[in-house]
């Protein structure tokens, strides 16, 4: 019992600086504890937002050959130019008076 050859020390040292090495130590934790729970939400949130964004293609992709009419026909009928500068013209007029 007299002999300290063989103890372990299993403690801090005692003295001013032992509460702020374990408050350090703790505060270190708790960081990396944040860290890891904001980089795991990031990251469930990104897996999801990637799911849902590849559900929405193949659920547009599923219903986009069913109007095909519609789509060409707009595409395809010609536009009268007179019409067109028409138009862009008023919308000149209108961006200026702002």
């Amino acid at each position: 019992p007299g002999s300290r050859a063989g103890r372990v020390r299993l403690h801090a040292p005692a003295g001013p600086g032992r509460y702020t090495a374990v408050m350090m130590n703790e505060l270190f934790v708790q960081g990396l504890e944040l860290m890891l729970v904001g980089m795991g939400t990031v990251f469930v949130f990104l897996t999801l937002l990637v799911l849902a964004t590849a559900a929405m293609s193949r659920l547009v992709q599923r219903f986009e050959g069913r109007h095909p009419a519609d789509a060409s026909a707009v595409a395809s009928a010609p536009a009268d130019e007179s019409e067109e500068v028409a138009a862009i013209a008023a919308a000149l007029t209108l961006h200026r008076r702002r």
